[in-house]
């Protein structure tokens, strides 16, 4: 046998100037995308947590750290290139926490807004001026910093990613969120004391699934029925001839969805359920817009979901009418989000650090209000962000914002006929304006909950942020000169930036 012949020959047949030992060093690349897939699947069934130090979330930052240390060693720049904001965007944010744990010499230190009280409090007890970082509680922004890790290296993972591989990542949320829907199905079947809810700390007559908030599986519930409803638009477009099979598919995709609605509705979640009537009109309005050159599809989708809406209210109409009825100023987090205002305004435009809302929030705390003993966030994400972050939070934050409008603006504006020749760019369009919608979601969740700070819808968000990031639609000739192994025309690679045989399909 020839020295040359065996694997090592072959992979130099296909890829041209390959060695063994370049075929060795590229294993970081080779697992970037099971990789991802293990830290979102990870974050979506142990990440649903809503408070800092519990075992799943120690699990899925572990895994997430491993991904960035396989991204670190594989380190495919020509694929993450055209990401330059995206990347640059995602490393301030990184950074913030750490520089609030720069320690700072005394005087500047007590300079800091709200921190001439606190070191006079010290040194009525004994202790000397002393070096000290900005945040509050130190340990707690360690902690919130690690809990970054996993939607940030997921977030960068995605982006080395061919279409194929993102659609195969993606597909994760909706199946697993229909894995916690009959898991709410049966919690709530068990009733309050079923030994089927997955925290202690939990609402017990509505479904969680595997989260311990129901306002929260709710969101995860919304962008799962906006992905799916983007798989079945894309099955309805495909032509006749390219269509088998696609009756089963379509139907196992209207019970998804319809299974999915179900379980939102068991969730009892009042904003759950409002922006899921948001998600249904944005899913009438994706399949219009998907189908101008079919104008019957938008009225065959609005028909189908209502039918299934109306089938499904039997299931949590009571329940959700019966939260409905409460006042829900009585609520305690209005007494929350106005003490958070409060400690914003005493900590001025650096804030306390992040993390450190537990630690800070009972100095202004009043026995008069109705808030409980323990609180662990603000309800309201942006003023907590305010508390914790400052002014270059709400910058970042802003930043972001701008950038989700921009990248939506540009999903949505792709016509239909860039994708009407290629049923596979069609998916990809669709996929990309229901993370769009996916997002403005979680946003406006955010304004009266706490859900992306869990780390199972910040591993969503990280997904859905991929989407928006990508620049083109995929197109038939870059995946062609994937499979044959060649490198794809000029056309091609500027068509789905990372799409090259070391960095696509291979990543």
């Amino acid at each position: 046998m020839s020295p040359t012949s065996g694997p090592a020959s072959h992979r130099a047949a296909v890829f041209p100037g390959s060695t063994s030992s370049r075929y060795a060093q590229d294993w970081p690349a080779r697992l970037t995308a099971p990789a991802a897939a293990i830290v979102l699947a990870a974050a979506l069934l142990l990440g649903g947590g809503t408070m800092q130090g519990l075992p799943g979330d120690a699990i899925v930052i572990a895994l997430g750290l491993l991904l960035a240390v396989l991204l670190v060693a594989a380190w495919p720049a020509q694929a993450l290139g055209p990401y330059r904001f995206e990347l640059s965007l995602l490393a301030a944010v990184l950074a913030l926490p750490l520089l609030q744990l720069v320690p700072l010499p005394p005087a500047l230190w007590t300079a800091l807004p709200g921190r001439a009280v606190l070191a006079a409090q010290q040194a009525a007890v004994g202790i000397a001026p002393h070096w000290a970082p900005l945040s509050l509680d130190p340990a707690g922004t360690w902690r919130a910093w690690l809990a970054l890790l996993p939607g940030a290296s997921l977030f960068v993972a995605a982006l080395t990613l061919d279409t194929r591989r993102l659609e195969r990542l993606t597909a994760l949320i909706p199946l697993l969120a229909l894995a916690g829907a009959l898991l709410g199905f049966a919690q709530v079947a068990g009733g309050p004391g079923s030994p089927l809810r997955l925290f202690a700390y939990t609402q017990r007559g509505s479904a969680e699934g595997f989260f311990a908030n129901r306002d929260h599986f709710a969101d995860l519930l919304n962008v799962a029925m906006l992905l799916t409803a983007a798989w079945l638009i894309a099955l309805w477009l495909q032509p006749r001839a390219q269509a088998s099979g696609r009756a089963l598919a379509m139907a196992a995709g209207w019970v998804t969805l319809a299974a999915l609605l179900i379980g939102l509705l068991l969730t009892q979640s009042r904003a759950g359920v409002a922006l899921g009537a948001l998600t249904l009109l944005a899913i009438v309005v994706l399949a219009w817009r998907a189908g101008q050159a079919k104008p019957r599809l938008a009225r065959r989708v609005a028909l189908t979901l209502l039918v299934i809406a109306m089938l499904s209210l039997q299931w949590g109409l009571y329940a959700v009418l019966a939260r409905l009825h409460q006042d829900v100023f009585e609520d305690a987090r209005w007494w929350i989000m106005r003490t958070t205002w409060i400690a914003a305004q005493h900590y001025g435009w650096l804030g306390s650090g992040i993390g450190s809302f537990v630690h800070v929030l009972p100095q202004f705390q009043s026995r008069a209000t109705l808030i409980p003993p323990y609180v662990n966030h603000a309800h309201d994400d942006y003023l907590e962000l305010w508390l914790e972050g400052g002014i270059p939070a709400l910058l970042l934050m802003l930043t972001f914002v701008a950038w989700w409008v921009t990248r939506s603006l540009h999903a949505w504006r792709m016509l239909p006929a860039m994708a009407d020749a290629d049923t596979h760019a069609a998916l990809s369009m669709l996929l990309r304006r229901a993370a769009a919608v996916g997002v403005l979601v979680l946003l406006l969740h955010a304004s009266v909950d706490y859900a992306l700070r869990t780390l199972a819808l910040e591993a969503t968000l990280a997904v859905l942020c991929a989407w928006l990031a990508r620049r083109h639609l995929d197109t038939a000739s870059a995946r062609d000169a994937h499979r044959s192994g060649m490198p794809p025309s000029p056309t091609a690679r500027n068509a789905e930036p990372g799409s090259s045989p070391r960095h696509g399909r291979g990543a």
